[in-house]
């Protein structure tokens, strides 16, 4: 075992967790995941709202940290799209039924 490594996760552990990146969920923030350099997978059932939780994690981490979203399912256009309504607060049923009023332009 490398002994500087050993002394940094020891030194880590007596000074806090600083690796600990805040997502702003509360009990996952209790339970320090995640980690920075960490991968994370999300599975779960159709419709279950992996999409928004992943996004929404993206929005509340990414101001402090460098992220890598990989999606096969949507493009780069559609995922930006969701992170704007999502920040904004603005369904996406009514940017898809054209909807919009002036103040949500």
């Amino acid at each position: 075992m490398d002994s500087k490594l050993l002394k940094q996760v020891l030194e880590n552990i007596k000074n806090g967790n600083k690796d600990h990146l805040q997502t702003g969920f509360k009990n996952l923030d209790s339970i320090q995941i995640p980690q920075k350099g960490a991968f994370i997978l999300v599975g779960g059932r159709p419709c279950m709202g992996k999409t928004s939780f992943i996004y929404s994690l993206l929005l509340n981490i990414a101001p402090k940290q460098k992220i890598l979203l990989f999606s096969p399912e949507y493009s780069k256009e559609t995922a930006i799209k969701k992170l704007l309504f999502i920040k904004s607060g603005i369904r996406l049923k009514k940017l898809s039924e054209n909807k919009l009023n002036s103040a949500e332009y």
